[in-house]
């Protein structure tokens, strides 16, 4: 499209301008009472120029296309002393109201008749800034034709502009920030080409790149990007474009990761920069609490990015460092945690566990150890949530002091601007502590859970059998019987002895449910190795697929048993397979897997119902539900197996990442500096 057809496009009328700016300043006029108040004096040099600003009224009600305005008159309003630069309640002149969207010959016109073309609202916005947020390349190129400064600040009117405190410092935003803040791509191509300064900073050291990443504009990060932006950048909080970048925009992070990696041909070194992924060590001793880009990866589980050389260069020095060690001490402890209770199951027969000997010490101190070793690891688990949520809190109160002081500056004509912030503000908020978005962290409290209830029935069996002394001395030997004596029934009379066996029944019986889940608990180390961590993470995936499954059955399963009880319930029960409802609940299950089932007795009950109800629940529950089970349980197999490398990156990113999270803020300086100081570059 040619410039004229553009610009034909964007007014339908030669002098679209009057009706645009009769808007603006009729509200300047009609709300000039109310603006008196927020915006000291905006208005005086409107209240000169009245008959001005009827013709712009006018021409905004009664606009027709094959109208024209009255330019000589407005010309002659001009030439005896009416002012084309007046300004509405924010500051803005007629100027500003052509640069968002009107043709430049209009912008012109009112230049020829004396409109400043720099001037700036009371928030320091010249044209030139709207004319790049809106994307209007044409009137950028002919503002900076007639003067305008492509690399102009934004400085506020410290006295106009009362929504800002006299100590607010400029916020010093370019054009290209405007720009690059609107995801205005051309825009931001003309202003480049144009000389702006493509790393300009703004009150908190953003550069237009950064500003794109932290408002989610893609397209015009990427054209920076082209042009060299550099992605490394700091705000003077120390947060990193990069992490930004990864949050909002993987892709274009992806891209910028790039500019840490060089390679040299001549001597085939590669160079990779890694420092620049985490905060400074200056920037840490000044407390500040910006998240590293390994942080932003694992919370929001960002696979395309995990993938990336610099990343996986990274994560591969951090658990040489820092990883690698943790990880052998948390799989010894956790050998040593399993074993001892181990040792606890099977050093007696089930039936006699509540049974110490005076010679089984031994047992005791298993006992002892394995309580210990469950009170270390919950005290630790607690305080690991409370480290997470100390953090979280600190983090939030930290980030809202910036989401706050920018939205001081918020313009009033750009309800945006504000939206976009109250939006922030939710989102931080409604942040959750990572401890909470981790399974694994409930499967551990399951497996204490466990352990203790096990351990609490254990000991009531315990008590009972040593706290009731019922042994009656005698002079005849053959009625008497040791202290020590090691049978329930030698000791305790009938009905405390049966008590004592169906507590410990129960015992044993969690505690051989308890010990798989504990077992399975060495899955959570098991993930972290690159073998076995795509297949754990299978395996989690397929836990909802299972759950999905059960769902569906279990209403069918419902049903069909109400059904199979009124049919057969009374009738069969005294066959052996179905001597009671909870075994005829049982054999519905079975009946998924074709199991054997009282065939004969129930035919000979009721035929046709045999027939009906058997038939009808092998056909959608062992054919059609179970079919779609096993394709649900190969579909996710395949997707994760097919990204088998990035799973098992990405589990290993999170163990570091927990373990990270616990450095306190000696040993993030620490990391850092090594960082700085080995890995800047890192050949």
């Amino acid at each position: 499209m040619s410039d004229e057809e553009e610009s034909s496009s964007r007014s339908p009328n030669p002098f679209g301008v009057a009706a645009l700016a009769a808007t603006a300043f009729s509200k300047g006029r009609r709300k000039q009472k109310l603006a008196s108040s927020v915006f000291k004096g905006a208005l005086e040099d409107l209240k000169n120029d009245p008959e001005l600003l009827d013709i712009f009224i006018e021409v905004d009600d009664e606009w027709d296309d094959d109208d024209e305005i009255d330019i000589e008159k407005i010309a002659e309003l001009v030439g005896k002393g009416a002012s084309i630069n007046a300004r509405d309640i924010y500051g803005q002149t007629i100027l500003h109201a052509i640069a968002r969207e009107w043709d430049p010959d209009i912008a012109n016109f009112v230049i020829q008749l004396g409109a400043d073309v720099n001037a700036v609202d009371y928030f320091g916005r010249a044209p030139i800034h709207l004319a790049a947020a809106h994307d209007f390349v044409n009137m950028i190129n002919f503002l900076h034709s007639q003067g305008a400064n492509v690399s102009l600040p934004s400085v506020h009117n410290l006295k106009l502009c009362t929504q800002l405190d006299p100590e607010c410092a400029p916020q010093n935003q370019t054009p290209l920030h405007m720009a690059a803040g609107a995801d205005a791509a051309d825009a931001v191509e003309a202003l480049l080409a144009l000389g702006a300064d493509i790393e300009a900073r703004d009150y908190h050291d953003r550069t237009p790149l950064f500003l794109a990443a932290e408002l989610d504009r893609s397209v015009s990060a990427h054209v920076l990007l082209e042009h060299g932006a550099d992605a490394t950048t700091r705000d003077k909080f120390g947060n990193i474009g990069l992490t930004v970048m990864a949050s909002k925009m993987p892709l274009v992070a992806s891209e910028a990761l790039n500019q840490l990696w060089t390679y040299n041909r001549r001597n085939r070194n590669q160079y990779f920069w890694l420092d620049k992924l985490l905060p400074s060590s200056a920037e840490l001793v000044r407390s500040s609490r910006a998240r590293n880009i390994l942080e932003v990866i694992v919370k929001e589980r960002k696979l395309d990015l995990v993938t990336h050389n610099i990343i996986q260069k990274f994560i591969d020095i951090l658990w040489a460092r820092y990883g690698q060690k943790a990880f052998y001490k948390e799989a010894f402890l956790t050998f040593v945690f399993i074993a001892l209770w181990t040792a606890i199951a099977v050093s007696k027969a089930a039936d006699e566990a509540y049974i110490y000997e005076n010679d089984e010490w031994w047992r005791w101190f298993l006992l002892v150890c394995a309580i210990i070793c469950t009170g270390l690891v919950i005290l630790n688990e607690i305080r690991e949530y409370r480290t997470g949520k100390y953090k979280l809190a600190e983090y939030k109160s930290w980030r809202i002091l910036q989401i706050q002081e920018d939205a001081k500056y918020s313009h009033p004509m750009r309800k945006h601007e504000s939206r976009f912030i109250e939006a922030e503000l939710e989102s931080l908020d409604a942040e959750k502590a990572y401890y909470f978005s981790s399974g694994w962290n409930y499967y551990d409290w399951l497996c204490y859970f466990l352990l203790l209830l096990a351990l609490s029935i254990h000991s009531v069996a315990v008590g009972i059998f040593n706290g009731r002394e019922i042994f009656v001395q005698s002079n005849d030997p053959a009625l008497s019987q040791p202290p020590n004596s090691t049978t329930c029934f030698d000791r305790l009379e009938p009905e405390d002895c049966d008590l004592v066996m169906s507590i410990n029944r129960v015992h044993y019986s969690l505690f051989a449910f308890t010990m798989v889940v504990l077992y399975a608990r060495a899955f959570k180390l098991m993930r972290v190795t690159l073998f076995m961590g795509p297949f754990i993470v299978i395996i989690q995936k397929m836990m909802w697929d299972l759950l999905k499954f059960c769902a569906m059955w279990l209403v069918l399963y419902g049903g069909y048993a109400i059904a199979f009880y009124l049919v057969w319930g009374h009738s069969v029960q005294q066959e052996e397979i179905l001597s009671d409802t909870d075994e005829m609940l049982f054999m519905l299950y079975r009946l998924i897997l074709v199991d054997e089932w009282p065939y004969d007795a129930m035919m000979e009950t009721n035929k046709v119902m045999t027939y009906i109800l058997v038939g009808s629940y092998l056909m959608f529950c062992a054919i059609l539900l179970l079919n779609l089970f096993i394709a649900l349980l190969s579909d996710t197999f395949q997707r994760i197996y097919d990204n088998a490398n990035s799973n098992a990156i990405m589990q290993r990113a999170i163990y570091l990442k927990e373990h990270l999270h616990e450095f306190n803020d000696e040993a993030k300086v620490e990391l850092s500096r090594y960082f700085e100081t080995k890995c800047s570059p890192l050949r």
